[in-house]
């Protein structure tokens, strides 16, 4: 309907139609009063209702933190009273000093050798600072067990921080009756005051063993040029490759190594052993380690003759009793004397051989066991050079670990009469001949016995460069039981084989059909023999 305007008159036609749509009006008007009135009806109740459900929420938030604050508290409660009550705050302290001791792991260096790099830049044994942290008592225990700081692991460059190096290092001096001090270094400022090298100085004094990895020789030298080194027992030198590239600047080719000489001139009363990984230590005077007794070195493949070196060390530790050579390469080429009165046990690997070299010379008049592994050799090499070498010292030997890597005309098995102390016999990789069981099982025709003293054979045999390697195994039977016959029988004889240890490759039908029923038979008479 159109609106009216009150600013006029009406006709009577008009007037008839408004009084009309009057009365709808009315009508309709208590049609909308009554919805109204439920319309407000509705709203108040859902109104209510809200406020109901806004209370409610606000109860059933409420009741839901008292709720998490009363779990927190007695979580916390029960997690004290678990821990008051814990078996081992009941372990007496001189226990739980043992335990702790025992789970110190033994840490390595992380020097890459791949990339050439260092991994990190500061690596310290934190246990005894972890152990410390957890409560007081702990604390206690940890400050007065010097055990535990004994490990010192320090791996540094330019990006550690030295105050935080100086107190942890601090701490171990303070704590720690004797230290195994391993040091790696990068980079560090090359100055006497810097503190890095103060805080290493430092602890020195209390250093049991010392291993150093770097890239220069200088820093051992350093060391000992401070002093200080009086309780060293083990000293270990590891060069990294990247340092040895242009390392010898001298003129001379001729003198041109791929390992560094270590003049090494500090005092170290008590030092018993020596491990140097690509370089070679020099000792002026022989009373300065009176105590050295084992000597490592770890030279690399491409190593120069270093016979020369080797025989001075000789001399200038005459308490040496153990040599291990590694990578040793052409050291048997020049007519070098090797001799050492105390030399107790020599191990040469990576051995080489160079044709038209005068062989060497050894005397080693206490030498005891033995070990050596030959890489390469040409085929014109004389076994009977590398025989002149070696029987000299093995008179004396008991224990013989002969791993020649490749098929040589040198066979110390067949040199058993030669060797009457022999109690020990590896072999890896190597051609064993008929001959050496069957001297082993047969008697002399004065009725004397090859290689009495020998206990233990333990013969390992694989592929090397596509020569299988065999064992004559007739013949090592008959040899076993000729040897317990004799052991048994009254007079003199060998004594009996306690150990005897055989692998092949050999296919199991080169070998007797009943091979199997005869070993389970030598196995019932002594099942520790094999």
């Amino acid at each position: 309907m159109a609106a009216l305007n009150p600013n006029r008159y009406a006709s009577a036609q008009e007037a008839a139609i408004i009084r009309a749509n009057l009365e709808a009006d009315l009508q309709l008007r208590e049609i909308a009063e009554r919805r109204c009135t439920q319309a407000s009806t509705s709203l108040h109740d859902a109104h209510q209702n809200l406020l109901a459900a806004q209370e409610a929420f606000a109860t059933a938030e409420a009741f839901d933190r008292h709720a998490k604050q009363l779990k927190t508290e007695v979580d916390a409660r029960i997690m004290t009273s678990q821990g008051l009550l814990h078996p081992v705050r009941r372990v007496p302290v001189e226990l739980l000093a043992r335990i702790f001791k025992d789970c110190m792991s033994a840490y390595e260096m992380t020097y890459d050798t791949d990339r050439n790099s260092f991994k990190g830049s500061l690596a310290l044994l934190g246990l005894p600072f972890a152990l410390s942290s957890v409560c007081r008592r702990w604390k206690e225990i940890v400050f007065v067990t010097p055990s535990l700081w004994r490990n010192l692991i320090l791996q540094c460059d330019a990006l550690i921080n030295p105050r935080l190096v100086y107190n942890r290092l601090l701490k171990h001096y303070n704590n720690a009756r004797e230290l195994d001090f391993q040091f790696a270094c990068r980079s560090v400022e090359d100055e006497p005051g810097h503190l890095i090298w103060s805080s290493v100085y430092m602890v020195l004094p209390k250093a049991r063993s010392l291993d150093v990895t770097t890239y220069s020789a200088s820093h051992l030298t350093k060391f000992a040029s401070r002093g200080g080194l009086t309780s060293l027992e083990e000293l270990s030198l590891r060069l990294v490759r990247d340092y040895m590239e242009n390392l010898d600047g001298s003129d001379d080719n001729d003198h041109q190594t791929s390992y560094e000489r270590v003049r090494l001139t500090f005092t170290a009363p008590q030092l018993r052993q020596i491990n140097f990984d690509r370089a070679v230590p020099v000792i002026a005077a022989p009373s300065t380690y009176p105590a050295l007794t084992v000597l490592t070195l770890s030279l690399p493949t491409d190593t120069l003759p270093v016979a020369e070196d080797v025989a001075s060390l000789l001399s200038a530790l005459p308490g040496l009793q153990s040599l291990t050579l590694k990578n040793c390469g052409q050291l048997f080429g020049r007519g070098q004397l090797f001799s050492s009165q105390s030399l107790r046990s020599v191990c040469l690997l990576g051995l080489r051989f160079e044709r038209g070299l005068e062989p060497p010379r050894a005397i080693f008049p206490q030498l005891q066991r033995a070990s050596f592994s030959v890489l390469s050799g040409p085929s014109s090499f004389s076994p009977n050079d590398f025989r002149a070498f070696l029987l000299g010292p093995l008179k004396t030997v008991r224990a013989l670990d002969w791993s020649p890597k490749i098929t040589l005309n040198v066979k110390p098995m067949e040199w058993l009469d030669e060797m009457p102390f022999l109690e020990e016999l590896t072999g890896a990789s190597c051609v064993v001949d008929p001959v050496f069981f069957v001297k082993l099982g047969t008697p002399k025709p004065d009725g004397s016995w090859a290689c009495t003293k020998l206990r233990s054979i333990v013969l390992e045999n694989s592929m090397s460069r596509g020569v299988r390697s065999s064992v004559p195994f007739p013949e090592l039977l008959v040899s076993i039981r000729a040897r317990r016959l004799a052991a048994a029988a009254s007079g003199p004889g060998p004594v009996d084989m306690h150990t005897f240890k055989l692998s092949w490759c050999e296919a199991p039908e080169s070998y007797p059909a009943d091979a199997a029923e005869q070993i389970q038979a030598l196995m019932a008479d002594d099942p520790r023999t094999w």
